[in-house]
């Protein structure tokens, strides 16, 4: 009988130490083994060297690795690749939680052929779940144009995060969109599981670079440039007036008429109106 693959669950984590332990625990609960959890540290500040030392007390399966020096979450996450023993990696964000079958349920699916599997999602918000649909397979094609379909995290084979050099440290935002932009550059296909399997949290801000418009931005346009071979005319100018969109959610008359692309032009405008009216009424 062939002995089952080891997968790597891979957490990064930064003073994030109260939600930490709900994220391990759910790894822990999965129902597919061998299993391992590498927890990656960016040189917190908080808690986290003492929760992680009980965990590793109890369970001989944890590596806990720490940067002496913050260094950011893509460099946490290469760290975290560099360690991993699994011929397989999963990644899983500090503050998000596995569902038990995510790993046995993906890994199902996976094929050597596929650049990564992802799954459908559950958004938490104020201890609300609303549902995430993914669609069921994902191309270059159709994530080039700019939005994230697949969601924060996938399970791989390991070998070909490193075939695609891995993170990208010198962005601010948009790491994973970009990462999986570069694994379906090398394998044409990605499939999705029609199942929630994962908990993403919306609740809690701390830390999180989307909240911070210009770091968004900055990743967000360095992802373009890079992709910007694969852009018709049309669609660059798509991509480049909803990037800007992220430093001015509301732009002038004027951006919206000689920027907005021809075929959102008319949405632009009832947008443009509807927030002018809401002006006008707070200022009556």
């Amino acid at each position: 009988m062939t002995a089952k693959p080891l997968v790597s669950c891979i957490i990064t984590t930064c003073n994030r130490a109260r939600l930490l332990a709900r994220a391990i625990d759910s790894a822990l609960a999965q129902t597919y083994s061998p299993l391992e959890i590498v927890v990656v540290d960016d040189a917190s500040t908080d808690e986290t060297p003492a929760i992680m030392q009980g965990f590793m007390e109890s369970h001989k399966d944890i590596q806990y690795l720490r940067h002496e020096r913050r260094m950011g979450a893509c460099a946490a996450r290469n760290s975290g690749i560099q360690a991993a023993k699994g011929e397989y990696v999963a990644g899983l964000d500090d503050d998000d939680e596995w569902l038990p079958q995510r790993v046995e349920m993906m890994l199902a699916v996976f094929e050597d052929s596929l650049a990564f599997v992802y799954s459908d999602y559950y958004r938490r918000k104020q201890d609300k779940l609303s549902l995430t649909s993914t669609p069921s397979e994902l191309t270059h094609a159709l994530m080039v144009r700019g939005i994230n379909l697949a969601g924060t995290q996938v399970l791989t084979r390991r070998s070909y995060l490193l075939e695609a050099g891995g993170f990208d440290p010198s962005l601010r935002a948009s790491q994973d969109y970009d990462m999986w932009l570069r694994l379906l550059e090398q394998r044409p296909l990605a499939k999705g599981v029609d199942e929630p399997l994962m908990i993403v949290d919306a609740s809690d801000r701390t830390g999180r670079i989307s909240v911070d418009r210009r770091k968004v931005f900055s990743g967000k346009f360095r992802v373009y440039r890079k992709n910007k071979r694969f852009f018709d005319r049309t669609l660059r100018t798509e991509r480049l007036y909803s990037i800007r969109k992220v430093l001015h959610p509301y732009p002038s008359l004027h951006r919206v008429l000689h920027m907005a692309p021809r075929r959102e032009l008319a949405n632009e405008l009832r947008r443009w109106i509807k927030g002018r009216l809401v002006k006008l009424l707070r200022t009556s």
